[in-house]
């Protein structure tokens, strides 16, 4: 009897097995307040565990952004290889009907945790982009997980994360088409040492 399991956001990395790997644009989404689109670009992986079983995976890998006006193409990314775990459209917290200032990602570079997969599992990097692609830029790189954001004016935006049990926030500031990380990291809390 063959058992087939299905995983999402998983990126099989392992060298060692046959992976058939198929990459395919899915479903856009609309930018509110601007001319693009954003389309996913997806990983569909399937590979042999043992004779009798195999497993298939799904995850997305870049994004395309199109100008609808123009037919403008910008990938996200320079190549495949990341497993992007999310992407959060940042508006101004002072208009919130307004259109997105930028995007936030979190994303798997690596298999840190040597599983040779890529997964939630793997420590992450929090990036920022402008809505059209443009002007990517990592904030913080090595964190256990993305604990959230919030914007401040039409400037700023805090980016909240763990990172060995302690929380930190990061600031970074939109200067025109450009970003700056305005800050170091601010320790949020810190776990007291068990005594």
């Amino acid at each position: 009897r063959n058992i087939n399991r299905q995983s999402n956001a998983v990126v099989n990395v392992d060298r060692d097995v046959e992976i058939a790997e198929e990459l395919e644009i899915d479903r856009y989404r609309e930018i509110e307040g601007t001319a693009y689109l954003i389309f996913p670009l997806t990983s569909k992986q399937s590979y042999r565990r043992s004779s009798y079983s195999s497993k298939s995976t799904s995850s997305t890998r870049n994004f395309l952004f199109v100008d609808s006006r123009t037919n403008q193409k910008q990938w996200l990314l320079p190549n495949n290889d990341s497993l992007i775990k999310c992407d959060r459209f940042i508006v101004a917290s002072d208009n919130k009907n307004s259109s997105p200032q930028a995007i936030l990602y979190t994303l798997v570079q690596e298999d840190t945790n040597q599983d040779r997969r890529l997964t939630a599992s793997d420590l992450l990097t929090i990036s920022i982009s402008l809505p059209d692609g443009q002007n990517y830029q990592q904030i913080v790189a090595g964190v256990d997980d993305f604990l959230g954001y919030k914007a401040i004016g039409n400037s700023q935006i805090v980016v909240i994360y763990k990172h060995q049990e302690a929380v930190y926030s990061q600031t970074v500031e939109l200067k025109g088409r450009a970003f700056s990380i305005t800050t170091k990291p601010q320790n949020i809390y810190e776990p007291k040492p068990n005594n």
